[in-house]
């Protein structure tokens, strides 16, 4: 693939940006003042004279942007901005980012820390430079004094339209400053591959998502001759799989999923048995605002089910959102009336109770009062990839990478841009990643042969790359029949307090796939009704693991279920640590299916006084009716026996066979 002259251009003119100065440099911190700042009703951040402190937000790209400060009137005359440093420091260069319509500024004047103040700049009276990267270059002999402050006054009748500042900057230096855009590792062109003329067609090809095991691709084709047809939308859902290492002529999905609206995929999770879709599908064959999911059943896609969002709003015309791959964790971008800007990117987090918690915006390190776009949450669940225009970059969106640092969703890295090869001087957005991290698959338009968007891939570099991620594969079958059953199976890290994950099996053969950190040990157990949820012990690596197959054992009258995972301190009716998970699927089984009625048989083993044995196996049963009661399930529904050491499963006396012996089951009575 060759790629155009002017990428490798830009390319080259960051290599340039990309050297900072020498010496001792800040950009400004804290605001003291400012003539008058541009308001915009509904977006309190917007152009704000706040906007003009740190690190440049626009440059080197040229234009207008929200997170510049932009006076209030154009062509008004007079307007200043005065702020202030973390540090008072000896000057000989101020630096104002001029991100458009620039010429306007007429005096620059360097302040101390006790208020004394140099005209550095004053139009016809000083010298000063303007480069091509909109920076204004004012140079002195080092300041007699430190400099705390700097004011910037423009006359805006120099130039005709609105004028906006994006930076200011200090230094001791008068080796140029220049604006530093972070980037990826280097990315060769060699690295970035089209998808086959199966995929891309003449028509164009948006919104990617990749597969977790990046052998299935879910894209939008617009106004393709197969599309349902209607007056104002031709976005349908397009499916191709890569098959000995070939992408398949592309299958244009079957209603309920394509219909006369605006249809596209937002996620895909593990497995491919469940599809994240954008919208929510009205019975009435209309669309709303929100997201929905739908679920693979013998060889078709269910109805897509709204996902109820506490408290969720949108007031701008689009939306976007990613599922992670454990279905716990909901990004979206959409814009509330606390947010920043346009759209900003909040995360959601699934209930108990099937429902997702209020939106919370992911804060300022990757929210600006520009738009935030395309949110792809990686199967890591830490890297994020996000298309924005409040950073510096190459054009009017680019793509980014952010890692999360901590639990509380509101702290990540600074992003880095994924360079000029990647990012054009237009809108780049919608990156989607596979589980191993090895390629991002996303939409360019100025690298296409067929004059539309087509569908490229990118193997990522090191520091872009999420951490890997390994797929476990398995089935869910009937322990009495073997025939393959649907179920949800859920899974947690061992030394974890709660569910990591939860997915869904196929109905026609009962296949399951689950993305879970290798070299960890989770306990992984299947659900379905009328089933007891078994529990087992996994740990998987990222090469090849083999199929794990779960039976589960149907609840039916007079069958008896161990339950081999709860255990006591030793000579106590004191449950052990490792105990709760298996109490908590029992209660929750219970609570479910409200007509069961169980016997709770407790078992010791043969070593010490038979009467004690007897009384320790009394207890212990207590202990666990106890817990099921305590979380809401009627008493009346448990009938309890303990048995002591007069049933055990084996004479032998070491210490495995103790602990065989040591058991509390249960009985199925009644359903």
């Amino acid at each position: 693939m060759i790629f155009c002259q002017k990428q490798l251009v830009l390319f080259l003119i960051f290599c340039l940006f990309a050297v900072n100065a020498f010496g001792n440099t800040q950009w400004a911190s804290r605001l003291i003042a400012f003539s008058s700042e541009y308001t915009d009703k509904g977006h309190p951040h917007r152009y704000r004279a706040q906007q003009i402190l740190g690190k440049p937000n626009k440059l080197p790209a040229i234009g207008s942007s929200p997170c510049a400060w932009s006076p209030a009137k154009q062509n008004r005359g007079t307007e200043w901005i005065e702020v202030e440093f973390e540090r008072a420091q000896f000057v000989q260069q101020v630096v104002i980012g001029e991100s458009f319509n620039s010429g306007c500024i007429v005096k620059v004047e360097a302040i101390g820390s006790e208020g004394e103040t140099i005209i550095v700049y004053e139009a016809g009276k000083h010298g000063a430079s303007r480069t091509a990267d909109g920076l204004f270059h004012v140079y002195m002999q080092k300041t007699a004094f430190k400099i705390k402050r700097v004011r910037v006054t423009l006359d805006t009748r120099q130039v005709i339209g609105w004028n906006h500042l994006d930076a200011i900057a200090i230094s001791d230096s008068t080796i140029p400053i220049k604006v530093l855009i972070r980037l990826v590792g280097d990315i060769k062109p060699e690295a970035i591959e089209p998808l086959p003329a199966s995929v891309n067609s003449p028509y164009d090809e948006i919104l990617p998502v990749i597969s977790p095991d990046g052998k299935t691709l879910y894209f939008d084709r617009k106004n393709h001759p197969k599309n349902i047809k209607s007056e104002y939308a031709n976005d349908d859902i397009w499916v191709s799989s890569f098959i000995e290492g070939s992408w398949s002529e592309p299958t244009h999905l079957k209603g309920p999923l394509n219909n006369e609206n605006h249809n596209y995929v937002c996620s895909v999770m593990p497995g491919s048995n469940a599809l994240l879709l954008g919208n929510i599908y009205e019975k009435d064959g209309r669309a709303s605002g929100g997201v929905s999911i739908s679920y693979k059943e013998n060889g078709n896609w269910t109805f897509p089910e709204a996902l109820q969002i506490t408290g969720y709003q949108n007031i701008n015309e689009y939306s976007e959102f990613a599922l992670s791959s454990n279905r716990k964790v909901l990004v979206m971008a959409i814009e509330t009336n606390s947010s920043y800007g346009d759209r900003d990117i909040y995360v959601s987090f699934a209930n108990e109770n099937g429902e997702w918690s209020e939106p919370l915006n992911l804060g300022p390190q990757i929210n600006t009062a520009a738009t935030e776009l395309t949110p792809f949450l990686a199967a890591d669940n830490k890297t994020l990839f996000f298309s924005s225009a409040g950073f510096s970059g190459f054009g009017n969106t680019d793509m980014f990478v952010s890692k999360r640092l901590d639990d509380s969703w509101t702290k990540w890295t600074e992003p880095l841009n994924m360079g000029p090869l990647l990012n054009s001087e237009d809108w780049d957005i919608s990156y989607t990643v596979d589980a191993l991290g090895e390629y991002a698959y996303f939409v360019s338009y100025a690298n296409t042969n067929n004059n539309s968007a087509d569908i490229f891939r990118v193997k990522l570099p090191q520091d872009a790359k999420p951490e890997p991620i390994a797929l476990l594969e398995g089935n869910v079958y009937d322990a009495e029949t073997k025939q393959p059953i649907m179920a949800e199976i859920l899974y947690k890290q061992i030394d974890m307090p709660k569910e990591t994950g939860i997915v869904r099996s196929n109905p026609e053969d009962g296949a399951f796939t689950v993305a879970l950190s290798p070299e960890k040990k989770y306990l992984i157990w299947a659900k379905a009704k009328n089933y007891y949820a078994l529990a087992d012990t996994v740990m998987i690596s990222i090469n090849k693991n083999p199929r794990k197959k779960i039976f589960l054992k149907p609840l039916k009258i007079g069958e008896t279920i161990a339950l081999n995972r709860i255990n006591f301190v030793k000579g106590e009716a004191f449950f052990l640590e490792e105990s709760y998970p298996e109490l908590d699927r029992l209660t929750q089984m219970m609570l479910e299916s409200e007509t069961l009625h169980i016997l709770l048989e407790g078992h010791t083993d043969i070593s010490g006084n038979a009467r004690a044995n007897q009384a320790l196996s009394e207890s212990r049963v207590l202990a666990v009716k106890g817990y099921l009661t305590e979380r809401g399930v009627e008493a009346n529904r448990i009938e309890l026996k303990a048995y002591g050491e007069t049933k055990p499963l084996t004479y032998q006396r070491d210490e495995a066979s103790k602990r065989k012996n040591r058991r509390v089951v249960f009985k199925v009575l009644g359903l």
